[in-house]
């Protein structure tokens, strides 16, 4: 089968756009036997070059599916398409070479990876992929330095300030100046960096940014969004500029910036540029703020047992732990003012994610229960060998390759009775003896088909399951926070937050769920609970369909429409993915209720 990988960063041109790559890897397809037989692994955009393998979900996808024999060869737009590190696409070369895969490359063509010279050129052509960015960061770096010596200013500059039309050199500007000195007046004043920010909001005192797109400052023009690769989100993200509003962040920043005092830092130089204030204000400013944040006290530490591991289904952001000590003496009825995880985006001024908070002592303590405390998670797992769909794939395609050797062996056997068969000519001869060789590398390959399938097999049997089921007999009600923390780490491999329902069964209340994936597994449990979140309920378990139950699913429906219409007509695999929808998930009813007690209530603070 042909694989067609496509990526693109953010810095891409629109010429390499992800759907350019898919019409040109699909154009190879089809006019080179592969029509039928083709599948694209789609990276998607804001994918850096130098992103590693294991942080590339759909090139790590290309390697198992290389291990599993399913690739023959490789189709990529361009080799920098595979990596801009020498060192990545080493480890690459590495792979393809070992599982004899053809690359076809759409600058360069098919390259032979068995050929020493091929491998050297593509070596070459990956530390040239390398080289370019670098030299180019190198000699812009050293341009800037020498216009900012001169006084030039280029790209985006701070706020109250342009760039002159003529000398290229910064100017105040005047409305955005008197901006900026209210800005320092009122922190003077007393005002935090956040009512600063709301102030200039309420009276539509427009952002630097909100300017740049609407041309108030030359004619070049910005585009309204901006895309960039979230690490947190694990995707990306469009941000609208037009709706650009001033943060307390941004604020913060200007007030600390020595332009304002004529003092332009680049490259760890000192350059004058035109002062907008004194510096006497300035310091007079600063001070206050270092003073405000010794007022603050001493910041504390606080543990947070799923941090890393709890997500936002809504928006895709983290979960963060918000706690903070409850320091009135009056009124002491809680140990904390505040004690729950919640969405990242409640953090932003401008946030449009309304999911839930999520008590932190009990959902931790939730999940140690489930974890190490209550004894369905073992022999839950444990079942779900039984079923696992790449345990089941795993053990189906050991067998198919199995028969397929049995039956390549015997013609094999045949062929070679054909070569002793008196009165065959040598042209006869020649090809049986072509045909031979060809059953022998074919059996090869199926051998070590097989190989690596036992591999995987003896991989997901024992090492998942295995490291799991450690973790939960060593637990220890004496554990630290950090032995806590690693198991937990160990077991679990994400937490998504799924938001607030209101369920029919639990009479029409509003509940809320999570959804736990464990480490090693596609399967994922839900949860359901409600406030104050000692009560949980374990619903159900979500797994991928086997290929046996797609197979059944599809005569299933088949039948119907047979029964309805008194047709017979086909039904695809694409068509039950439809009626299951998020790619053929089932649903295995569980229903256990997990009760916290007194003594299971952990608070790490």
């Amino acid at each position: 089968m042909l694989a067609i990988y496509t990526r693109l960063s953010v810095e891409d041109d629109e010429n390499n756009s992800i759907e350019n790559q898919i019409n040109e890897g699909t154009h190879y397809a089809v006019n080179n036997g592969f029509k039928d037989n083709f599948k694209i692994y789609n990276e998607g955009e804001g994918v850096k070059g130098s992103t590693t393998i294991k942080k590339r979900p759909k090139l790590s996808l290309l390697i198992e599916d290389i291990k599993k024999g399913d690739i023959s060869i490789i189709y990529v737009r361009y080799q920098s398409r595979i990596s801009r590190k020498l060192k990545i696409l080493g480890e690459f070369l590495e792979i393809i070479e070992e599982y004899n895969i053809n690359l076809f490359v759409g600058d360069k063509g098919l390259i032979d990876m068995n050929l020493p010279s091929n491998k050297l050129m593509i070596q070459f052509f990956g530390a040239i992929d390398e080289f370019t960015p670098n030299n180019q960061s190198y000699q812009t770096k050293k341009t800037q330095r020498l216009k900012a010596e001169q006084g030039y200013v280029w790209g985006v500059i701070p706020y109250g300030y342009q760039a002159d039309s003529i000398t290229k050199k910064a100017i105040i500007n005047e409305e955005e100046s008197s901006v900026i000195k209210r800005i320092f007046k009122l922190s003077k004043e007393g005002y935090g960096c956040e009512k600063i920010a709301k102030t200039l909001n309420a009276d539509g005192v427009e952002t630097k940014m909100k300017k740049m797109v609407t041309n108030q400052y030359s004619n070049k023009e910005y585009k309204d969004e901006k895309k960039y690769f979230s690490k947190s989100q694990n995707k990306i993200v469009k941000v609208d500029r037009t709706t650009s509003i001033w943060l307390s962040k941004t604020i913060y920043d200007m007030l600390k910036n020595t332009w304002y005092i004529g003092q332009r830092k680049w490259g760890g130089v000192v350059y004058p540029v035109p002062p907008i204030i004194s510096k006497e204000l300035f310091n007079e400013v600063n001070n206050k703020l270092t003073n405000s944040n010794h007022k603050k006290g001493k910041s504390v530490n606080y543990r947070f047992l799923l941090k890393g591991i709890i997500f936002c289904e809504k928006c895709g952001r983290a979960y963060n732990g918000n706690r903070k000590y409850n320091n009135k003496n009056h009124n002491k009825t809680s140990k904390y003012s505040a004690n729950y995880y919640q969405c990242a985006s409640k953090r932003l001024m401008k946030h449009n994610c309304d999911n839930f908070g999520i008590n932190i002592t009990n959902l931790e303590s939730f999940i140690i229960c489930h974890l190490f405390k209550n004894k369905e998670l073992l022999s839950h797992l444990e079942n779900l060998e039984k079923k696992d769909t790449a345990l089941i794939e795993n053990k189906e395609e050991l067998n198919r390759l199995t028969e397929q050797i049995i039956e390549q062996e015997d013609i094999r056997d045949n062929v070679e009775k054909s070569l002793f068969v008196e009165g065959i000519n040598d042209i006869t001869r020649t090809r049986f003896i072509k045909k031979l060789n060809n059953l022998e590398e074919h059996v090869k390959g199926l051998n070590t088909k097989i190989e690596h399938t036992r591999l995987r097999i003896k991989e997901i049997e024992n090492d998942r399951l295995l490291n799991i089921s450690n973790q939960i007999n060593s637990y220890n009600k004496n554990w630290e926070f950090q032995e806590y923390k690693e198991a937990v780490n160990n077991i679990i491999d994400r937490i998504i937050v799924l938001g607030e329902r209101n369920e029919k069964n639990f009479n029409n209340k509003k509940y809320h769920l999570i959804q736990v994936k464990y480490k090693g597994y596609d399967d994922y449990s839900v949860f359901l609970s409600k406030k104050p979140h000692t009560k949980w309920i374990w619903l159900n378990s979500v797994r991928k369909m086997t290929e046996k139950e797609i197979n059944e699913e599809i005569s299933i429906q088949e039948e119907l429409i047979k029964y309805e219409t008194g047709k017979e007509i086909k039904v695809t695999k694409k068509e039950i993915q439809n009626i299951y929808h998020e790619g053929l998930l089932v649903n295995e009813n569980i229903n256990k209720i997990i009760q916290l007690k007194t003594e299971d209530i952990i608070d790490f603070d």
